[in-house]
């Protein structure tokens, strides 16, 4: 039998780390993220596809103002964009909006790419512009 000192003493050891492992979980109160406006979020993926589309790179999104950050495989890969659309007005996704954009692409070896790729925007706290997985 263990003595009552040590008992006690794990105890009391799992109660605390019970208590850091529901802190690290999630379990604690954590300050909301505001919802992204629709409209707002469908003028940041034009201007982040227009600035595609007139051959900036992807890298001087961040020195707009404000800072924008995206991901686009096909952008990332060389594809040149010929043109895009936007469909419909977006949706919202937990602070996010998805939009479908359809990409009409030349690869670089200027084979002919169309794509219909769904993306997340968010407006606050900061503008990104990422694929939504799946």
């Amino acid at each position: 039998m263990l003595p009552k000192v040590f008992v006690t003493r794990q105890r009391f050891l799992m109660f605390g780390l019970s208590l850091v492992l529901s802190h690290l979980a999630g379990c604690s109160s954590a300050p909301s993220v505001a919802n992204s406006d629709p409209a707002k979020a469908k003028e940041i993926a034009t201007t982040i596809l227009d600035s595609w589309k007139n051959g900036e790179s992807m890298e001087s999104l961040k020195q707009k103002t404000p800072p924008m950050f995206a991901v686009i495989d096909l952008w990332k890969d060389g594809c040149k964009l010929n043109s895009y659309e936007i469909v419909g007005d977006g949706e919202m996704v937990g602070p996010n909006v998805r939009f479908q954009v359809r990409f009409n692409c030349q690869d670089k070896a200027g084979k002919k790419v169309d794509k219909t790729i769904k993306y997340l925007v968010t407006t606050t706290p900061a503008i990104t512009f990422i694929k939504e997985d799946g």
